[in-house]
């Protein structure tokens, strides 16, 4: 009926489409091309038609620098990455005569290595529309690429951008069409998403998002508590409430729930405080962040004092990296495309290379040794971003009656709260001219976020 009264209207149905979103612990060593390899002989395997772009995140300030290209003659030119330590490949392709938006594709599929892996496909399911048992292969297939062990299969129409709604936003605010409370539970899981991957010592698959018609759940889902019995049990309980079949031997199952028990196994699961996605922003609700929803006041946690980062912040962190990086060749020895590689890794080589290289920079009596304002903005910044990757912190800036500086904070379960101050540390050691004291500084914090 309403496709008939859009005909009349003169609006175009809209299309149906398909969302996959798989998530995992965090993992090293992704190899991007060869992700996009995989995602290209899907597409292939579902019969969609080839991919004519590709897309590479390659970090900066915000991580927001992407490099686009034609597929075709990316790979023609040797498939190139605009940086060794890229964080993310995109691919798809667009509608014919479309105009490149958001909601254009016939097909998109996104594979993140950044904190944790991500990896999204969508497609146009009046294009293809694949079988359960057919997703069911593309996830366990999905694990020769990372170990993904959580992931739902959402429907909903492409000019609502799948997409955006996966990753927790809210697409077309404020004529959404959505309900204030719809929103915020969207929103609950961006704020979750993005939470795990910043600054909480967590891992946002051991989380439901909601329930979906189709979902791939851990043994740390199905060991949840649902009215004194676990989550497999009480699936188990009742067939009403989907069926639950093993898709990985002891790491992966599928639940399949009937679009019409959706929403009364929500009734249930959100009270329990099992689903992120439950309720607006005074409704608490699963995941890490859920006990501070609807806190009265004075119940919840006291007010995180960390702030946001300005731009001229983001600048001056990204500015100091840049300016660590000769530094770090001149006294170590080691090349610069290393030097990107160790800052990331959370092993103690780092840390060693960049005492060591505070240290000959403090005894280098050379005239064109770096001056002490260049050495101060360069060590604090990679001390500091050193700590964000090792210890899953992040940048905020803090005031206080001293005026306003920068900092990294770890936030843990329980809004537990680790502060590291690396301007603050380079700064008191040029001062004083001590040395060989960075490998005690990650270690010290790192044994502080154990106990927290």
């Amino acid at each position: 009926m309403f496709d008939l009264v859009n005909k009349l209207l003169g609006k175009r149905p809209m299309r149906p489409g398909l969302g996959v979103a798989l998530y995992g612990p965090r993992t090293d060593g992704i190899d991007l091309l060869r992700g996009l390899e995989w995602l290209q002989g899907w597409a292939t395997r579902l019969g969609l038609p080839e991919a004519e772009w590709v897309t590479f995140n390659y970090g900066g300030p915000g991580n927001r620098q992407y490099k686009s290209y034609k597929l075709q003659s990316w790979m023609k030119r040797g498939r190139p990455l605009p940086d060794p330590y890229c964080t993310s490949v995109e691919v798809g392709r667009f509608l014919e005569g479309d105009k490149r938006g958001m909601t254009d594709d016939i097909w998109y599929a996104c594979l993140k290595t950044q904190a944790f892996p991500e990896l999204v496909i969508v497609l146009d399911s009046s294009v293809v529309a694949p079988s359960g048992e057919t997703l069911g292969e593309l996830v366990s297939d999905s694990q020769t690429l990372a170990r993904f062990d959580y992931g739902y299969v959402v429907r909903m129409p492409m000019e609502r951008s799948p997409p955006t709604f996966i990753n927790g936003l809210v697409f077309g605010n404020p004529t959404s069409g959505l309900t204030r409370v719809q929103e915020d539970e969207i929103n609950k899981w961006g704020a979750a998403r993005r939470g795990c991957a910043d600054y909480i010592d967590d891992t946002i698959s051991h989380y439901l998002r909601d329930v979906y018609p189709l979902n791939f759940l851990n043994p740390h889902h199905l060991a949840m508590q649902v009215k004194g019995q676990s989550l497999k049990d009480w699936i188990e309980a009742d067939p009403k409430r989907g069926t639950l079949k093993p898709l990985i031997e002891g790491k992966l199952w599928t639940w399949t729930v009937p679009e019409n028990r959706i929403q009364p196994i929500r009734k249930v699961l959100g009270p329990e405080r099992l689903l992120i996605s439950w309720g607006d922003f005074n409704t608490p609700s699963g995941g890490p962040l859920g006990h501070t929803y609807g806190a009265k006041k004075g119940e919840g946690p006291p007010p995180f004092e960390g702030k946001p980062l300005t731009e001229d912040d983001q600048r001056w962190i990204a500015e100091g990296l840049e300016q660590m990086t000769p530094i770090f060749t001149r006294y170590t020895g080691e090349s610069a495309a290393h030097f990107d590689k160790l800052i990331a890794q959370r092993d103690t080589q780092f840390a060693e290379l960049l005492d060591a290289a505070f240290t000959a920079w403090s005894q280098d009596a050379r005239p064109d040794r770096p001056p002490p304002d260049q050495a101060l903005q360069a060590f604090a910044t990679a001390l500091g971003e050193h700590l964000v990757k090792r210890y899953n912190m992040a940048w905020y800036a803090v005031e206080d009656e001293y005026g306003r500086s920068l900092g990294v904070c770890h936030r843990g379960k329980g809004d537990a709260r680790t502060w590291a101050y690396p301007v603050d540390a380079i700064a008191k050691r040029i001062d004083s001219g001590e040395t060989g004291f960075i490998p005690a500084v990650l270690e010290a914090v790192g044994r502080e976020i154990q106990q927290a």
